[in-house]
């Protein structure tokens, strides 16, 4: 599938499934204005779970979604509900929090010295840096689509593997990924210069949708079905929740019918054809 044939995809999606994604990113939105400018903890860490939640079940509902061509608001608990998800969402999260904060600790050291004693030779040093914590960063940012669609790996190998897949095609999803991003960001910072930042955040809610599901359906579509083989992709079926079954193929009356009377046949032709043995066995004896 091409980029352009991805674009147009989604925007059929996000038609078709406007409303369930209008609650997910609406919600997702409304949690974060509020956590923002709230300073009450509690609800503080309420929010957070609940935008853990929200990001993690995003996930599968947007991949399942491309695939079957439709969005399902119920889908969005399935990782939490699943035995087959639910066991790697936490490993899953303080790993990548390691391992994209230990990349991101030598930049935040450089900028607090470059703060308290500035001076020209620290920014090359904090630009290294920087284009390390990216490159972890791009190359850790497809472990949860693998889970998606994997959940029997470990957490290390699912990393490791969206490591391998990024070192290949990190180059064309940025290229997409600009090219569905450049404009939306140009406006979106035009408008905060004159719109406070939360009501712009509400106002591009229906550009952000169409960018996470083309955005998913060029990981699905230009890598993980690249990487993944001729074999069409699949999402692990949830086996309590929502059981894939086949119905039985119905077998129709007459071949019933018409099996019967073929049996019958025959076995009235063998009857018949050991009849005459029978007779003449008994011819023999009575000439003895």
């Amino acid at each position: 599938m091409s980029n352009t044939e991805i674009k147009d995809r989604a925007k059929e999606i996000c038609r078709e499934s406007f409303k369930p994604l209008i609650i997910l990113y609406l919600a997702d939105v409304l949690f974060d204005i509020i956590s923002e400018k709230t300073e009450f903890l509690p609800l503080v860490i309420l929010l957070g779970i609940a935008s853990v939640v929200i990001t993690v079940g995003s996930y599968y509902m947007l991949m399942r979604g491309w695939i079957e061509g439709r969005m399902d608001i119920n889908h969005l608990l399935i990782p939490f509900k699943s035995s087959v998800y639910s066991g790697k969402i936490l490993p899953i999260i303080l790993m990548e929090t390691l391992v994209v904060g230990a990349a991101a600790i030598p930049t935040v050291v450089m900028i607090v010295m470059m703060s308290l004693n500035p001076a020209g030779f620290y920014v090359p040093i904090m630009l290294i840096f920087l284009i390390g914590f990216l490159v972890v960063a791009v190359a850790v940012s497809l472990t949860w689509y693998i889970f998606i669609m994997e959940p029997e790996l470990s957490v290390t190998a699912m990393m490791r593997r969206s490591a391998g897949y990024m070192s290949r095609h990190w180059w064309g999803e940025f290229k997409f990924r600009f090219s569905i991003t450049f404009i939306p960001a140009l406006i979106a910072g035009t408008m905060m210069q004159f719109i406070d930042e939360s009501l712009v955040q509400l106002l591009l809610i229906p550009v952000e949708i169409y960018i996470g599901v083309a955005g998913v359906g060029y990981i699905y579509e230009r890598i993980l079905m690249v990487e993944r083989g001729p074999q069409p992709a699949y999402i692990r079926p949830v086996a309590a929740a929502e059981p894939v079954t086949e119905p039985a193929p119905e077998i129709p009356q007459e071949t019933i019918e018409q099996l019967t009377e073929r049996l019958t046949e025959e076995a009235g032709k063998d009857i018949e054809l050991e009849l005459p043995a029978i007779e003449t066995a008994e011819e023999n004896s009575d000439e003895l």
